[in-house]
């Protein structure tokens, strides 16, 4: 699976203070936190992945179910998603080269080479996607670059997982960030 096994192991132990969301179908898992989301097909989820999910959740859930989970148990959540809704995720968004601090968080800054519209995002969810994890010998194709919708946030995908982030919102540097879509910052992305 392309997703970084320590990022991902390291939301879901975040997301478990609030609710971690985990669900099951029938050809993946869905696990998410209230920020980000990711759907993998099941003989993909690495077994580090499940063991912390198990150890977080204390079960995986039935086919067809999903639960939040918390130090507090496991609640049945039903008619709610479980699947990534990759649904609008039609454009290319260039990574930059540019990272804001806030607050002690690393920011990327994310530009439309069309439009020069960034966005920022938390640079986890750059680092999330590792193609050093890609099981190219199972049929696992690499990630090249994200996808995005204005209102939504990021999607990285191939044909094993998906892993979508909202935008983040960064009131300090508002007026930074109207100066910096003037310019196009995508000249030297990151590879």
């Amino acid at each position: 699976m392309f997703l970084s096994n320590s990022i991902i192991k390291r939301l879901m132990k975040q997301a478990y203070k609030r609710g971690l969301i985990v669900a099951q179908t029938e050809a993946r898992y869905y696990i998410a936190g209230s920020y980000w989301e990711m759907d993998v097909k099941k003989e993909f989820l690495p077994k580090q992945i499940l063991a912390q999910l198990i150890e977080l959740a204390g079960e995986v859930p039935a086919e067809g179910t999903r639960f939040s989970a918390t130090k507090e148990g496991n609640q049945l959540e039903t008619e709610l998603p479980c699947a990534v809704n990759v649904e609008g995720f039609d454009e290319i968004i260039e990574v930059t080269n540019l990272v804001l601090l806030n607050g002690g968080v690393a920011q990327r800054l994310l530009q439309h080479e069309t439009t020069g519209d960034v966005y920022i995002i938390n640079n986890a969810f750059i680092a999330v996607a590792d193609n050093a994890a890609v099981m190219e010998d199972q049929g696992e194709y690499r990630v090249e670059k994200p996808l995005f919708n204005k209102s939504r946030g990021l999607l990285w995908q191939n044909n094993v997982a998906r892993f979508h982030a909202s935008w983040r919102s960064d009131e300090n540097h508002e007026r930074l960030l109207a100066e910096i879509t003037q310019i196009d910052i995508t000249e030297d992305p990151v590879e």
